[in-house]
């Protein structure tokens, strides 16, 4: 095995858009990871994806054939959780996917009433509770921090856009004129859980590639923690901080790995 000519230690991953395109494994993917593994580069992925559980979203990206560990896929409900044990929080208020919520609830008093710490949002399109949402910001108005998952205004599968999260979010800030704290990117934490699933010390950051389609949210998160931010997707006008823009997977490999790869 000849050696790497690239500048990245490891990298962590955005899924949709990124490595799962239109609710399947894009192209050329399975082969990436099989090259990172080959060259011993750790990675992780990190979604804000608060739509399924962890292990919905595990189960679909391992029966597609991605070698993953678990520890390997940090999710938004991880950075939520943690930042709700740091935040000494005990009783939350929940708006969301039902299965989401196992990720999160173990060692917190769950309510559908205040007085509650905190009222935590999630994806609720598939699960809209009007009498919830009236409680929730009660329950705002009363004292309970407003906590976002994420607030993303749009989404891509890496074919289309959708209106994502940051539609309950925003109507939740209107109604108790109080500004939600995000849990997911680009809260620095987000980062900061995937990059200790990397599982090596880190002196420098910038030696760590951070990959997604959504510029103005994940990479900004990620260059203002000092990732190395890398694009992909067709081309587009960026910002000027963003430092490398891909085009697809054969590009992000030699980007990452190196021009020598196999």
């Amino acid at each position: 095995m000849s050696d790497r000519s690239s500048p990245f230690d490891s990298a962590v991953f955005d899924v949709d858009g990124v490595l799962w395109i239109a609710g399947a494994l894009g192209e050329g993917t399975i082969n990436f990871f099989d090259n990172l593994r080959k060259y011993a580069i750790p990675f992780c992925l990190l979604t804000n994806d608060c739509s399924v559980s962890k292990a919905e979203r595990y189960e679909a990206l391992t029966q597609a054939g991605l070698s993953l560990h678990t520890d390997q896929l940090v999710t938004v409900a991880d950075a939520t959780r943690e930042w709700l044990i740091n935040a000494s929080a005990e009783t939350i208020m929940y708006l969301g996917a039902p299965s989401t919520l196992l990720d999160i609830a173990q060692g917190f008093d769950i309510r559908e009433s205040g007085p509650v710490d905190a009222v935590v949002v999630g994806d609720l399109f598939a699960h809209y509770d009007r009498r919830l949402l009236d409680m929730a910001a009660r329950a705002v108005d009363n004292g309970a921090i407003l906590v976002a998952m994420q607030r993303n205004a749009r989404w891509s599968d890496g074919k289309d856009w959708y209106i994502d999260n940051g539609f309950w979010v925003a109507g939740l800030e209107y109604v108790t004129g109080k500004q939600a704290v995000v849990t997911g990117k680009p809260n620095q934490r987000a980062y900061l859980t995937a990059v200790s699933r990397l599982k090596q010390v880190v002196n420098d950051y910038s030696h760590i590639a951070f990959v997604s389609d959504d510029a103005l949210t994940d990479l900004k998160g990620a260059k203002d923690v000092g990732l190395t931010t890398i694009y992909f997707g067709q081309e587009r006008v960026l910002p000027t901080w963003v430092d490398y823009s891909v085009r697809d997977v054969e590009s992000l490999t030699s980007l990452i790995i190196g021009r020598d790869h196999d």
